[in-house]
Protein backbone atom coordinates (compact mmCIF):
# COMPACT_ATOMS: atom_id res chain seq x y z
CA UNK A 1 0.00 0.00 0.00
CA UNK A 2 1.25 3.93 -0.83
CA UNK A 3 1.42 5.86 2.05
CA UNK A 4 -2.04 7.92 1.47
CA UNK A 5 -3.64 4.29 1.51
CA UNK A 6 -1.64 2.97 4.38
CA UNK A 7 -2.72 6.17 6.59
CA UNK A 8 -6.33 6.12 5.56
CA UNK A 9 -6.43 2.55 6.69
CA UNK A 10 -5.04 3.36 9.97
CA UNK A 11 -7.18 6.15 10.73
CA UNK A 12 -10.01 4.19 9.88
CA UNK A 13 -9.53 0.98 12.04
CA UNK A 14 -8.55 3.31 15.11
CA UNK A 15 -11.45 5.60 14.76
CA UNK A 16 -13.59 2.25 14.53
CA UNK A 17 -11.73 1.37 17.68
CA UNK A 18 -11.99 4.14 20.32
CA UNK A 19 -15.54 5.21 18.90
CA UNK A 20 -16.31 1.35 20.26
CA UNK A 21 -18.87 2.52 23.01
CA UNK A 22 -16.99 1.47 26.26
CA UNK A 23 -15.38 2.15 29.78
CA UNK A 24 -13.09 4.65 28.40
CA UNK A 25 -16.60 6.69 26.79
CA UNK A 26 -17.89 5.87 30.27
CA UNK A 27 -15.01 7.38 32.08
CA UNK A 28 -14.87 10.55 29.90
CA UNK A 29 -18.74 10.88 29.79
CA UNK A 30 -18.96 10.40 33.92
CA UNK A 31 -15.94 12.66 35.06
CA UNK A 32 -16.88 15.60 32.26
CA UNK A 33 -20.76 14.91 33.99
CA UNK A 34 -19.14 15.43 37.34
CA UNK A 35 -16.59 17.61 36.80
CA UNK A 36 -17.45 19.92 33.60
CA UNK A 37 -16.04 19.81 30.10
CA UNK A 38 -12.70 20.75 32.02
CA UNK A 39 -12.04 16.95 33.54
CA UNK A 40 -13.73 15.42 30.87
CA UNK A 41 -10.76 17.41 28.97
CA UNK A 42 -8.30 16.18 31.29
CA UNK A 43 -9.49 12.62 31.12
CA UNK A 44 -9.27 12.86 27.66
CA UNK A 45 -5.47 13.68 27.58
CA UNK A 46 -4.80 11.38 30.30
CA UNK A 47 -6.20 8.22 27.84
CA UNK A 48 -4.17 9.70 25.34
CA UNK A 49 -0.67 9.89 27.09
CA UNK A 50 -1.64 6.33 27.87
CA UNK A 51 -2.10 5.16 24.23
CA UNK A 52 1.36 7.27 23.60
CA UNK A 53 3.50 4.92 26.09
CA UNK A 54 1.58 1.95 24.57
CA UNK A 55 2.76 3.28 21.18
CA UNK A 56 6.40 3.89 22.30
CA UNK A 57 6.97 0.67 23.81
CA UNK A 58 5.15 -1.41 20.77
CA UNK A 59 7.95 0.87 18.13
CA UNK A 60 10.80 -0.04 20.46
CA UNK A 61 9.88 -3.96 20.28
CA UNK A 62 9.29 -3.20 16.85
CA UNK A 63 12.30 -1.72 16.03
CA UNK A 64 14.30 -4.38 18.12
CA UNK A 65 13.26 -7.28 16.42
CA UNK A 66 13.17 -6.02 13.17
CA UNK A 67 17.02 -5.04 13.52
CA UNK A 68 18.40 -7.75 15.17
CA UNK A 69 15.47 -11.06 14.61
CA UNK A 70 13.79 -10.40 11.69
CA UNK A 71 12.24 -14.40 11.74
CA UNK A 72 10.29 -12.91 14.77
CA UNK A 73 9.31 -9.54 13.65
CA UNK A 74 7.86 -11.14 10.66
CA UNK A 75 6.00 -13.24 13.29
CA UNK A 76 4.32 -10.59 15.21
CA UNK A 77 3.30 -8.90 12.93
CA UNK A 78 1.49 -12.08 11.45
CA UNK A 79 -0.02 -13.02 14.84
CA UNK A 80 -0.72 -9.29 15.75
CA UNK A 81 -2.89 -9.41 12.06
CA UNK A 82 -4.41 -12.70 12.98
CA UNK A 83 -5.27 -11.16 17.12
CA UNK A 84 -7.01 -8.36 14.62
CA UNK A 85 -8.70 -10.69 12.79
CA UNK A 86 -10.19 -12.44 16.08
CA UNK A 87 -11.03 -9.40 17.16
CA UNK A 88 -12.76 -8.43 14.04
CA UNK A 89 -14.67 -11.98 14.17
CA UNK A 90 -15.95 -11.38 17.83
CA UNK A 91 -16.87 -7.37 16.96
CA UNK A 92 -18.97 -9.06 14.11
CA UNK A 93 -21.26 -11.27 16.51
CA UNK A 94 -22.40 -8.06 18.14
CA UNK A 95 -24.78 -7.62 15.02
CA UNK A 96 -26.01 -10.65 16.46
CA UNK A 97 -27.16 -10.43 19.78
CA UNK A 98 -28.63 -7.73 22.41
CA UNK A 99 -27.28 -4.47 22.90
CA UNK A 100 -25.12 -5.73 25.86
CA UNK A 101 -24.34 -3.80 28.96
CA UNK A 102 -21.54 -1.65 29.84
CA UNK A 103 -19.88 -4.52 31.66
CA UNK A 104 -20.30 -7.14 29.12
CA UNK A 105 -19.63 -4.14 26.56
CA UNK A 106 -16.26 -3.73 27.88
CA UNK A 107 -15.07 -7.66 27.16
CA UNK A 108 -15.12 -6.14 23.01
CA UNK A 109 -13.91 -3.16 23.53
CA UNK A 110 -10.27 -2.72 21.96
CA UNK A 111 -10.50 0.88 22.62
CA UNK A 112 -8.17 1.75 25.61
CA UNK A 113 -10.15 1.93 28.14
CA UNK A 114 -10.34 0.22 32.43
CA UNK A 115 -12.79 -2.99 33.27
CA UNK A 116 -13.69 -1.04 36.24
CA UNK A 117 -16.02 1.79 37.34
CA UNK A 118 -14.46 5.22 37.42
CA UNK A 119 -13.56 5.20 41.15
CA UNK A 120 -15.52 7.75 43.36
CA UNK A 121 -18.69 9.84 43.14
CA UNK A 122 -17.25 13.32 43.33
CA UNK A 123 -16.75 15.77 40.74
CA UNK A 124 -12.95 15.08 39.89
CA UNK A 125 -10.15 17.61 39.86
CA UNK A 126 -8.32 18.69 36.91
CA UNK A 127 -5.01 16.32 37.94
CA UNK A 128 -7.36 13.41 39.22
CA UNK A 129 -9.24 13.48 35.88
CA UNK A 130 -6.00 13.15 34.17
CA UNK A 131 -4.36 10.91 36.17
CA UNK A 132 -7.89 7.93 35.62
CA UNK A 133 -7.25 8.63 32.41
CA UNK A 134 -3.66 7.80 32.08
CA UNK A 135 -3.49 5.26 34.29
CA UNK A 136 -7.22 3.09 33.35
CA UNK A 137 -5.23 3.20 29.81
CA UNK A 138 -1.66 2.05 31.12
CA UNK A 139 -2.49 -0.57 33.28
CA UNK A 140 -5.40 -2.08 30.53
CA UNK A 141 -4.19 -5.21 28.97
CA UNK A 142 -6.07 -4.80 26.03
CA UNK A 143 -4.87 -1.78 24.82
CA UNK A 144 -1.18 -3.07 25.19
CA UNK A 145 -2.57 -6.11 22.91
CA UNK A 146 -3.98 -3.84 20.44
CA UNK A 147 -1.45 -1.23 20.17
CA UNK A 148 1.49 -4.30 19.81
CA UNK A 149 -0.86 -6.53 17.46
CA UNK A 150 -1.41 -2.97 14.82
CA UNK A 151 1.80 -0.97 15.21
CA UNK A 152 4.53 -3.00 13.41
CA UNK A 153 1.38 -2.74 10.67
CA UNK A 154 1.81 0.64 10.25
CA UNK A 155 5.16 1.86 12.12
CA UNK A 156 8.09 0.02 10.87
CA UNK A 157 12.10 1.03 11.08
CA UNK A 158 12.83 0.57 7.52
CA UNK A 159 10.10 3.29 5.92
CA UNK A 160 10.63 6.93 5.89
CA UNK A 161 10.57 8.82 8.95
CA UNK A 162 7.72 11.59 7.92
CA UNK A 163 5.27 8.07 7.28
CA UNK A 164 5.98 6.80 11.09
CA UNK A 165 5.66 9.92 12.34
CA UNK A 166 2.68 10.86 10.73
CA UNK A 167 1.54 7.38 11.69
CA UNK A 168 2.30 8.12 15.19
CA UNK A 169 0.73 11.74 15.37
CA UNK A 170 -2.54 10.31 13.63
CA UNK A 171 -3.11 8.02 16.32
CA UNK A 172 -2.99 10.38 19.23
CA UNK A 173 -4.67 13.07 17.40
CA UNK A 174 -8.02 10.48 16.59
CA UNK A 175 -7.45 9.39 20.24
CA UNK A 176 -7.72 13.12 21.75
CA UNK A 177 -10.12 14.42 19.28
CA UNK A 178 -12.60 11.70 19.46
CA UNK A 179 -12.61 11.79 23.40
CA UNK A 180 -12.78 15.43 24.06
CA UNK A 181 -15.39 15.64 21.37
CA UNK A 182 -17.45 13.25 23.77
CA UNK A 183 -16.28 15.63 27.09
CA UNK A 184 -18.01 18.67 25.07
CA UNK A 185 -20.74 16.55 23.54
CA UNK A 186 -21.16 14.16 26.74
CA UNK A 187 -24.10 17.11 27.90
CA UNK A 188 -26.55 16.18 25.12
CA UNK A 189 -28.63 13.11 26.44
CA UNK A 190 -29.73 12.55 23.35
CA UNK A 191 -26.38 12.19 21.71
CA UNK A 192 -24.87 9.49 24.78
CA UNK A 193 -28.09 7.91 24.71
CA UNK A 194 -28.36 7.05 20.22
CA UNK A 195 -24.62 6.34 20.47
CA UNK A 196 -25.18 3.28 23.07
CA UNK A 197 -28.29 2.52 21.27
CA UNK A 198 -26.10 1.96 18.29
CA UNK A 199 -22.94 0.42 19.76
CA UNK A 200 -23.56 -3.27 18.11
CA UNK A 201 -23.75 -1.24 14.65
CA UNK A 202 -20.58 0.35 15.38
CA UNK A 203 -18.79 -2.44 16.78
CA UNK A 204 -19.67 -5.08 13.83
CA UNK A 205 -18.48 -2.28 11.35
CA UNK A 206 -15.14 -2.36 13.06
CA UNK A 207 -15.31 -5.98 12.86
CA UNK A 208 -15.71 -5.79 9.12
CA UNK A 209 -12.89 -3.67 8.92
CA UNK A 210 -10.91 -5.46 11.10
CA UNK A 211 -11.19 -9.01 9.61
CA UNK A 212 -10.92 -7.39 6.45
CA UNK A 213 -7.42 -5.52 6.88
CA UNK A 214 -6.22 -9.24 8.91
CA UNK A 215 -6.69 -10.54 5.43
CA UNK A 216 -4.48 -8.24 3.95
CA UNK A 217 -1.95 -9.38 6.56
CA UNK A 218 -2.10 -12.77 7.16
CA UNK A 219 -3.35 -14.17 3.69
CA UNK A 220 0.07 -13.68 2.08
CA UNK A 221 1.61 -15.73 4.65
CA UNK A 222 -0.29 -18.70 3.77
CA UNK A 223 -0.26 -18.71 0.07
CA UNK A 224 1.63 -21.31 -1.32
CA UNK A 225 2.19 -22.76 1.99
CA UNK A 226 4.82 -20.64 3.13
CA UNK A 227 4.15 -19.92 6.83
CA UNK A 228 5.77 -15.99 6.89
CA UNK A 229 6.02 -14.67 3.28
CA UNK A 230 8.61 -12.83 2.60
CA UNK A 231 10.93 -14.74 4.91
CA UNK A 232 13.39 -17.31 4.30
CA UNK A 233 16.21 -17.87 6.87
CA UNK A 234 18.33 -20.42 5.24
CA UNK A 235 19.82 -21.74 2.14
CA UNK A 236 18.16 -21.35 -1.25
CA UNK A 237 15.48 -24.43 -2.07
CA UNK A 238 17.52 -25.71 -3.96
CA UNK A 239 21.51 -25.01 -5.64
CA UNK A 240 20.00 -24.49 -8.53
CA UNK A 241 18.44 -21.10 -7.44
CA UNK A 242 21.50 -19.78 -6.99
CA UNK A 243 24.98 -20.00 -8.90
CA UNK A 244 28.46 -18.71 -7.94
CA UNK A 245 28.80 -15.84 -10.73
CA UNK A 246 33.02 -16.55 -10.59
CA UNK A 247 31.94 -19.94 -12.04
CA UNK A 248 29.56 -18.42 -14.56
CA UNK A 249 31.68 -15.33 -15.91
CA UNK A 250 35.51 -15.74 -14.32
CA UNK A 251 36.49 -12.95 -16.63
CA UNK A 252 34.21 -10.36 -14.34
CA UNK A 253 36.97 -8.53 -11.76
CA UNK A 254 35.55 -9.26 -8.03
CA UNK A 255 36.36 -7.39 -5.03
CA UNK A 256 34.09 -8.32 -2.64
CA UNK A 257 34.27 -5.59 -0.15
CA UNK A 258 32.46 -7.00 2.98
CA UNK A 259 34.56 -10.02 3.03
CA UNK A 260 37.41 -7.56 4.29
CA UNK A 261 37.91 -4.33 5.34
CA UNK A 262 37.64 -1.81 2.36
CA UNK A 263 34.07 -0.76 3.25
CA UNK A 264 32.31 1.68 6.15
CA UNK A 265 32.38 -0.30 8.84
CA UNK A 266 36.48 -1.05 8.42
CA UNK A 267 35.95 -4.34 9.06
CA UNK A 268 34.89 -7.92 7.75
CA UNK A 269 30.87 -8.04 8.08
CA UNK A 270 28.84 -10.91 9.52
CA UNK A 271 27.80 -13.36 7.21
CA UNK A 272 31.23 -12.80 4.84
CA UNK A 273 33.15 -15.81 5.59
CA UNK A 274 34.83 -15.71 1.88
CA UNK A 275 34.50 -12.66 -1.16
CA UNK A 276 32.19 -14.71 -2.87
CA UNK A 277 29.81 -13.61 -5.26
CA UNK A 278 26.12 -15.61 -5.25
CA UNK A 279 23.16 -14.54 -7.37
CA UNK A 280 19.73 -16.08 -8.43
CA UNK A 281 20.62 -17.87 -12.26
CA UNK A 282 18.34 -15.50 -14.22
CA UNK A 283 20.39 -12.75 -12.39
CA UNK A 284 23.40 -14.30 -13.14
CA UNK A 285 23.40 -15.13 -16.79
CA UNK A 286 21.95 -11.23 -17.20
CA UNK A 287 25.27 -10.09 -15.67
CA UNK A 288 27.07 -12.66 -17.35
CA UNK A 289 25.65 -10.96 -20.55
CA UNK A 290 26.30 -7.37 -20.21
CA UNK A 291 29.95 -8.17 -19.39
CA UNK A 292 29.88 -10.11 -22.93
CA UNK A 293 28.80 -6.65 -24.43
CA UNK A 294 31.80 -4.80 -22.56
CA UNK A 295 34.20 -7.10 -23.72
CA UNK A 296 33.21 -6.41 -27.29
CA UNK A 297 34.84 -2.83 -26.79
CA UNK A 298 37.82 -4.07 -24.40
CA UNK A 299 35.83 -3.09 -21.15
CA UNK A 300 34.78 -5.31 -17.93
CA UNK A 301 32.87 -4.95 -15.22
CA UNK A 302 33.95 -5.18 -11.40
CA UNK A 303 31.28 -6.44 -8.93
CA UNK A 304 31.54 -4.98 -5.10
CA UNK A 305 28.84 -7.17 -4.06
CA UNK A 306 26.49 -9.72 -5.01
CA UNK A 307 24.06 -11.60 -2.63
CA UNK A 308 24.28 -10.04 0.92
CA UNK A 309 22.97 -12.25 3.84
CA UNK A 310 20.30 -10.87 6.47
CA UNK A 311 22.95 -11.43 9.10
CA UNK A 312 25.32 -8.86 7.42
CA UNK A 313 22.32 -6.39 7.06
CA UNK A 314 21.85 -6.95 10.65
CA UNK A 315 25.60 -6.20 11.33
CA UNK A 316 24.80 -2.60 9.61
CA UNK A 317 22.17 -1.77 11.41
CA UNK A 318 24.03 -2.84 14.69
CA UNK A 319 27.15 -0.25 13.22
CA UNK A 320 24.55 2.64 12.58
CA UNK A 321 22.95 2.50 16.54
CA UNK A 322 26.34 2.58 17.48
CA UNK A 323 27.22 6.21 17.34
CA UNK A 324 30.97 5.93 18.70
CA UNK A 325 32.28 3.91 16.03
CA UNK A 326 33.51 6.52 13.98
CA UNK A 327 36.66 5.39 11.93
CA UNK A 328 35.29 5.24 8.64
CA UNK A 329 33.82 8.63 8.77
CA UNK A 330 36.16 10.47 6.50
CA UNK A 331 36.65 7.88 4.05
CA UNK A 332 32.49 7.12 3.60
CA UNK A 333 30.62 9.69 4.94
CA UNK A 334 32.45 12.69 5.74
CA UNK A 335 29.56 14.78 5.40
CA UNK A 336 26.82 13.06 6.24
CA UNK A 337 26.09 12.64 10.60
CA UNK A 338 26.20 8.92 11.79
CA UNK A 339 22.88 9.05 13.72
CA UNK A 340 21.37 10.09 9.98
CA UNK A 341 22.31 7.05 8.63
CA UNK A 342 19.02 5.62 9.10
CA UNK A 343 16.71 8.86 8.10
CA UNK A 344 18.50 9.09 5.05
CA UNK A 345 18.37 5.62 3.60
CA UNK A 346 21.50 4.79 3.61
CA UNK A 347 21.31 1.84 6.64
CA UNK A 348 17.75 0.27 6.51
CA UNK A 349 16.57 -3.44 8.48
CA UNK A 350 15.92 -4.72 4.97
CA UNK A 351 18.48 -5.03 1.99
CA UNK A 352 17.03 -5.55 -1.41
CA UNK A 353 20.49 -7.45 -1.79
CA UNK A 354 18.90 -10.34 0.60
CA UNK A 355 17.22 -11.61 -2.23
CA UNK A 356 19.76 -12.62 -4.07
CA UNK A 357 19.18 -10.25 -7.56
CA UNK A 358 20.60 -7.38 -6.58
CA UNK A 359 24.26 -6.11 -7.52
CA UNK A 360 26.54 -3.52 -6.85
CA UNK A 361 29.47 -2.91 -9.37
CA UNK A 362 31.10 -0.47 -11.92
CA UNK A 363 32.85 -0.64 -15.42
CA UNK A 364 36.33 -1.23 -14.62
CA UNK A 365 38.23 1.59 -15.82
CA UNK A 366 35.48 4.45 -15.66
CA UNK A 367 35.40 7.44 -13.73
CA UNK A 368 32.32 7.37 -11.36
CA UNK A 369 33.28 10.57 -9.31
CA UNK A 370 32.75 8.94 -5.63
CA UNK A 371 34.35 5.63 -4.36
CA UNK A 372 31.79 2.70 -4.11
CA UNK A 373 29.42 2.59 -0.83
CA UNK A 374 30.24 6.74 -0.36
CA UNK A 375 27.22 8.16 1.97
CA UNK A 376 26.81 11.43 -0.27
CA UNK A 377 24.06 13.00 -2.48
CA UNK A 378 27.11 13.20 -4.94
CA UNK A 379 26.39 9.17 -5.24
CA UNK A 380 23.47 9.87 -7.40
CA UNK A 381 23.50 8.63 -10.20
CA UNK A 382 22.27 11.93 -12.01
CA UNK A 383 24.16 14.04 -9.42
CA UNK A 384 24.11 17.61 -10.97
CA UNK A 385 27.42 18.26 -8.80
CA UNK A 386 29.50 15.69 -10.62
CA UNK A 387 31.52 16.56 -13.73
CA UNK A 388 29.93 15.93 -17.05
CA UNK A 389 32.26 13.07 -17.85
CA UNK A 390 31.01 10.68 -14.85
CA UNK A 391 28.10 11.69 -15.23
CA UNK A 392 28.10 10.41 -19.11
CA UNK A 393 29.85 7.38 -17.59
CA UNK A 394 27.65 6.72 -14.90
CA UNK A 395 24.82 7.26 -17.68
CA UNK A 396 26.95 4.34 -19.93
CA UNK A 397 26.40 1.86 -16.94
CA UNK A 398 23.09 2.49 -16.32
CA UNK A 399 22.21 2.04 -20.32
CA UNK A 400 24.34 -1.15 -20.46
CA UNK A 401 22.47 -2.98 -17.27
CA UNK A 402 18.91 -1.75 -18.03
CA UNK A 403 19.51 -3.33 -21.73
CA UNK A 404 20.18 -6.65 -19.60
CA UNK A 405 17.63 -6.18 -17.68
CA UNK A 406 18.17 -4.23 -14.07
CA UNK A 407 16.57 -1.21 -12.58
CA UNK A 408 19.29 1.33 -11.13
CA UNK A 409 18.52 3.07 -7.55
CA UNK A 410 18.99 6.40 -8.11
CA UNK A 411 20.91 7.48 -5.13
CA UNK A 412 23.39 4.91 -5.37
CA UNK A 413 25.30 4.69 -8.82
CA UNK A 414 26.44 1.11 -8.72
CA UNK A 415 23.32 -0.70 -7.34
CA UNK A 416 21.02 -2.58 -10.16
CA UNK A 417 18.15 -4.87 -9.19
CA UNK A 418 16.95 -7.49 -11.71
CA UNK A 419 13.56 -6.57 -13.09
CA UNK A 420 11.32 -9.35 -12.81
CA UNK A 421 13.53 -11.09 -9.99
CA UNK A 422 12.73 -14.86 -8.70
CA UNK A 423 12.08 -14.10 -5.33
CA UNK A 424 10.87 -10.20 -4.47
CA UNK A 425 9.50 -11.01 -1.14
CA UNK A 426 12.26 -13.24 0.12
CA UNK A 427 15.29 -12.62 2.05
CA UNK A 428 17.54 -15.35 2.42
CA UNK A 429 20.04 -15.84 5.10
CA UNK A 430 23.19 -18.35 4.98
CA UNK A 431 26.87 -17.52 5.05
CA UNK A 432 29.13 -17.09 1.93
CA UNK A 433 31.59 -20.03 2.31
CA UNK A 434 34.41 -20.57 -0.50
CA UNK A 435 34.80 -24.01 -1.81
CA UNK A 436 32.50 -25.64 -4.84
CA UNK A 437 29.05 -24.62 -3.16
CA UNK A 438 29.32 -21.66 -1.67
CA UNK A 439 25.98 -21.99 0.54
Amino acid sequence: MNTRTTLLSLCLIHLLAVAAPGPDFILVARNSLTGRLRAGLATAAGITLGNGAHILYSVLAAAYLSARHVALFEGMKVVGGAYLGWIGWKCIGALFRPVKSKSEGAELTVATGSEQEPPGKGAPTFRSAFGMGLMTTLLNAKAAIYFVSIVPQFIQPGQPTAKNLSAVALLLLITVGWFSFVAWITGLDAFRSTLLRHQARIEGVMGIVLLAYAGLIVGPALIGGAAFSGLFRGNPASSADFVRLESLEPSIIFDIRYAGSENFLGRPVRGYLAPACLLSRPAAEALSRAQAELRQVGLGLRVFDCFRPQRAVDDFVTWGGDLSDQKMKASYYPRVEKAEVFKLGYIAARSGHSRGSTVDLTIEGLDMGTPYDFFDENSHTESPRVSASVRANRLRLRGLMERHGFKNLPEEWWHYTLVGEPHPETYFDFDLRTGPEAH
